[in-house]
């Protein structure tokens, strides 16, 4: 069956947030039951990176599943779209107990969107994994001032964490995230 094709044209931000919800999606969802998505857009946007956040979802589902894993996997220049996205029907969870906790840690210097996308996809990997699974979304890599992480507009990961509360999707406590000054 040819994967579904989802075209983002020019926006970095939908192909963002949409490649960490297609992750932990589930195929029977999906119109016509294809288990492929082709997440891809303009020529520009096959040159724009998109890797760190692929790095953090692939590291993330290893640590949560043991079985079904989707794929995720870079169709042209590594690093950037088309990626074909492979769904698993269902994915075996480990199973930790009230304690488990799942840290999806992405490189957030260059793109705030990266830890938004994680936190938007969130909701979706709780759904599929049950009860007893915290997940717990980390940004940052630069050291900033007091050798603490910096990330980039850390008030748009605020605004995503902040509107996923509001709708009870996640339990937003408290988010510290220092930003890098633009001098």
């Amino acid at each position: 069956m040819d994967p579904i094709s989802v075209y983002v044209g020019n926006s970095g931000t939908t192909a963002r947030f949409l490649l960490g919800l297609l992750a932990f999606t589930n195929p029977s969802r999906i119109r016509g039951g294809s288990r492929q998505v082709l997440l891809h857009g303009t020529s520009r946007m096959h040159e724009r990176p998109i890797g760190d956040l692929v790095d953090a979802l692939r590291v993330g589902l290893s640590t949560l599943v043991v079985g079904g894993t989707p794929t995720l996997e870079y169709i042209g220049r590594e690093g950037c779209l088309p990626i074909r996205i492979t769904l698993a029907p269902s994915m075996t969870f480990k199973d930790g107990g009230v304690e488990e906790v799942v840290r999806l840690s992405v490189n957030s210097t260059q793109s705030s969107q990266f830890q938004s996308s994680l936190l938007l996809a969130t909701p979706s990997l709780l759904h599929r994994a049950g009860e007893g699974v915290r997940v717990v979304v980390e940004g940052g890599s630069e050291v900033g001032e007091g050798g603490t992480p910096t990330v980039v507009s850390g008030g748009y990961i605020h605004m995503s964490a902040h509107m996923l509360g509001q709708f009870g999707a996640v339990s937003y406590t408290h988010l510290t995230l220092p930003t890098k000054r633009i001098v």
